[in-house]
């Protein structure tokens, strides 16, 4: 799950001052089974080069490195309590998306979806972890409905510097 700048630059929400070399990281990846509990956060972080200096014969050399700083990072977290329906305006009417497509419903696409909230056993769902130190991925078993919800939800409630993700980034092709 990679995000990328929609533009060629980040431009602050609030500040409106233009920054270079922006990139989106998860952060923290936290589950805690016995009080069903799993916390994930994304970083906004910035590549940037430092100064450094080296002895060589008694000479302070300067050489530059990568660096990297977090710049913001928001933490969502879900628990058996977090849940929050996702809505399908059909018809003119605004159902639960999902009860609507167990009694069989059907969409066309066109409909307007309204992302929820997924609780911590359905969040589980749609992202995975297999080791410490991956990133997290979509679970590749979702149908094309899931990971557009899945995706939806990345880019609606991740919020950096006060703005959704889904402002400034989206998902690399």
């Amino acid at each position: 799950m990679k995000l990328v700048l929609k533009n060629s630059n980040y431009i602050h929400p609030i500040t409106k001052e233009i920054l270079k070399n922006i990139f989106v990281s998860e952060g923290e990846f936290s589950d805690i089974p016995l009080l069903d509990k799993l916390k994930i956060s994304f970083w906004l972080c910035q590549n940037y080069k430092a100064i450094q200096f080296k002895d060589e014969n008694g000479e302070l050399t300067p050489f530059e490195v990568d660096k990297i700083k977090v710049l913001d990072a928001d933490t969502l977290e879900f628990t058996p309590n977090s849940y929050a329906p996702t809505y399908v305006t059909k018809d003119g009417e605004t159902k639960d998306l999902f009860v609507y497509l167990q009694e069989g419903g059907q969409l066309d696409g066109s409909e307007p979806i309204e992302v929820g909230y997924p609780d911590y056993t359905s969040i589980q769902s749609y992202l995975l972890k297999d080791n410490i130190g991956d990133g997290s991925v979509f679970n590749p078993n979702l149908d094309a409905m899931g990971l557009q919800l899945a995706k939806a939800f990345v880019l609606k409630y991740w919020k950096l510097n006060g703005e959704t993700l889904g402002v400034q980034f989206k998902f690399e092709d």
